[in-house]
């Protein structure tokens, strides 16, 4: 849909005067609590955003991040407690994907009719193939459903102009393209199972130190702590802010593959487990939030789950003997698991990209897929890179190393404050202020990097230090008794 809009705002310079955005959903704000997620629109998001107008429309749907507190609910006589998270976006807003679509999908509607093009919006389009013949073209093979009567209808498209991919993480377009596989990067956090919950956004929960009912407020952040101790039965729960006009709120349920809550054998099990779990929830969970964890202990391979970080080191590509531009966005060209909310304003900072360079290139030379190769190919890499070191422990699925990663994040932003010119601040804070990819890499590389050499050349003088010492530390006669 960005993409979309995107073009259709340059029609005068692109010359397309139809454009065909297929969409697999049924309509743009359909809900779907398998994909219900909470996007952060980050300065980098914005960037797109207020090239169309469109910030102020998201903000009134959404909740702005400025001055964001979590509110833990704890299941003892804690109570309630509200905290800054060390990690947050002053400049983001938070909506729900349903809302964010559907405001794109207005966009769409009324720039089409502004700039007198022809934008399309098919929805419940499934790509069963794509077809790239040198001499004919390139040619999109689509079944699509007819709201009214459910029939289902077969069409081919033939884009003359550009082809766009957009279509996730197991791109069809990308295949088509005949380009290297994706680079996979190990992560902390990819195979990190997890599970879509949804509540009313007001919510109540007990403050157990009181004993009193609380309401909670749509526009908050709240956590709920398990009352469970041991490693395989905690879970906690997390409630990103929604505007109050949203009746629905969800939360994460955010666990390893072996984790108790993925073994639950009945409806009668899933109850106690979250009833016993969570005492500081007046209301138990309804059964259909909770027969997905039922189906998930009987169907364990269909368990929703992270991906590893991955990139496509080719993102643009003239293809077929008609010399049309074919490009990758979005997943296409990049995921990652979502612990800093860059899936989003990746994309959006891809389809900023496309436009600035369709108003500088011409769609049917090299220079636009070359041009784009540049810009994003580096950018994906750098990003995906990132996403692996900068905050993956979040979900307390290792103890240890969360700990162990908490305590160098909290250095690492210590002496980027004490030495700016030399220690660069924790990736994440500044990806999420809108940086360059690929600069926030190389500075976070070059600080690595600096740590390393401190930390030898530290064991290094350690070492000569104890042996130019130890002769006058240790009495020369234990060094014949252990000769």
């Amino acid at each position: 849909l960005a993409a979309g809009i995107e073009l259709a705002s340059s029609v005068e310079k692109n010359k397309m005067r139809d454009i065909v955005v297929l969409e697999r959903r049924e309509r743009a704000d359909e809900f779907d609590q398998g994909k219900a997620y909470l996007y952060l629109i980050d300065k980098r998001g914005r960037r797109w955003t207020d090239r169309h107008a469109l910030t102020d429309v998201i903000g009134a749907r959404g909740v702005s991040s400025a001055n964001y507190t979590i509110t833990r609910v704890y299941p003892d006589g804690r109570g309630l407690e509200t905290v800054t998270p060390p990690l947050s976006s002053p400049q983001g807003i938070w909506i729900p994907r349903a809302q964010f679509l559907a405001v794109l999908a207005e966009k769409a509607v009324k720039i089409s009719q502004e700039n007198k093009c022809s934008l399309q919006l098919e929805y419940r389009a499934l790509i069963t193939g794509i077809e790239m013949n040198n001499e004919n073209g390139v040619f999109v093979h689509v079944k699509m459903t007819n709201n009214q009567n459910n029939q289902i209808e077969e069409r081919c498209y033939a884009p003359k102009s550009l082809l766009i991919g957009c279509d996730g993480l197991d791109s069809m377009v990308r295949s088509a393209m005949d380009v290297p596989p994706c680079v996979i990067l190990p992560s902390p956090s990819a195979g990190l199972c997890y599970k879509i919950m949804s509540v009313p956004s007001n919510f109540k929960v007990k403050d157990l130190s009181t004993q009193k009912l609380v309401q909670t407020e749509p526009n908050r952040a709240y956590t709920l702590r398990s009352a469970a101790t041991q490693r395989q039965r905690n879970i906690r729960l997390g409630f990103l802010p929604v505007a109050p006009s949203v009746r629905i709120r969800t939360a994460n349920v955010i666990k390893p593959k072996n984790h108790h809550v993925w073994k639950l054998q009945s409806l009668d099990e899933a109850r106690a487990f979250f009833k016993s779990s969570f005492p500081q929830l007046p209301k138990p969970f309804a059964d259909a939030e909770l027969e997905p964890f039922v189906q998930a202990a009987k169907n364990p391979d269909r368990i929703a789950s992270f991906p590893a970080s991955r990139y496509s080191p080719i993102v643009s590509k003239v293809c077929t003997d008609k010399k049309i531009p074919c490009l990758l966005l979005g997943d296409a060209a990049s995921a990652f698991p979502p612990d800093l909310g860059q899936g989003v304003n990746s994309a959006l900072e891809d389809v900023l990209v496309l436009g600035n360079l369709i108003n500088s290139q011409s769609l049917s030379q090299q220079p636009l897929t070359d041009a784009f190769q540049k810009e994003r190919a580096p950018a994906n890499k750098a990003l995906a890179k990132i996403v692996r070191c900068a905050f993956p422990f979040q979900y307390d699925q290792a103890p240890l190393r969360s700990k162990i990663f908490f305590v160098g994040f909290l250095t690492r932003l210590l002496l980027s404050r004490l030495l700016p010119f030399l220690i660069a601040p924790p990736a994440a804070l500044a990806v999420l202020k809108g940086e360059p990819y690929v600069d926030v890499w190389r500075r976070a590389e070059r600080t690595t990097w600096l740590f390393r050499s401190i930390f030898f050349s530290a064991c290094i003088v350690s070492s000569f230090f104890f042996l130019t010492t130890k002769q006058r530390l240790i009495p020369p006669s234990f060094f014949s008794f252990v000769a």
